[in-house]
């Protein structure tokens, strides 16, 4: 993650390490850019010549510290996390990582836009794990009131779900009818 700053043992310039990893080729007190390089590096004329500044070629990607390279999106199931670190102060482009989304929490990837927060699981409905890009309704029986569950409530006895999947209430059987077992979706008749 320290390629593209200036490495202060004197085993690689930045200059170096920017070539080493795609920036370019070090010329001297310059850098000879490849035309395909996903990184952009170059000294700034009012800075110390041993300082390199870099950035994503494509202005609309972002630095991933993970992985060191310069990525267009995240995938379905995470969200971009910002990293403010000393470490990245020479890359002026976005910094960060994706992130898988929480309990509770779904992301769809896109191509055309980054996703900076995942969105919650509507009532009636759940992901159990991370990284999930959408959410599972609940089954027959059971139910989430709440926005952002992680699992569903069983009904209990006395009540059932109205759906037979995504309900977010359990309703009291009508008078006439009962349920004597947790988690139903019909009431039966009174014998």
């Amino acid at each position: 993650d320290t390629i593209l700053t200036h490495i202060e043992d004197d085993q690689m310039s930045a200059l170096s390490a920017c070539g080493a990893f795609d920036g370019g080729i070090s010329t001297g007190a310059t850098l000879l850019m490849e035309n395909a390089s996903p990184l952009r590096c170059a000294t700034l004329s009012n800075v110390s010549s041993d300082v390199v500044f870099c950035e994503c070629s494509d202005e609309n990607q972002r630095y991933d510290v993970r992985t060191s390279s310069c990525i267009s999106s995240c995938n379905s199931g995470e969200r971009w996390e910002y990293v403010d670190s000393n470490e990245y102060d020479t890359i002026t482009s976005k910094v960060g990582r994706c992130v898988e989304c929480s309990v509770g929490t779904f992301s769809v990837g896109s191509v055309n836009s980054w996703i900076d927060t995942c969105s919650n699981c509507t009532a009636g409905a759940y992901t159990s794990t991370d990284g999930k890009s959408e959410c599972s309704q609940c089954d027959g029986g059971t139910y989430t009131s709440l926005d952002g569950q992680s699992q569903c409530q069983t009904c209990p006895r006395g009540k059932h779900s109205d759906l037979t999947i995504g309900s977010t209430e359990c309703v009291e059987c009508i008078p006439g009818r009962f349920s004597s077992q947790n988690g139903t979706t019909l009431c039966s008749p009174c014998p």
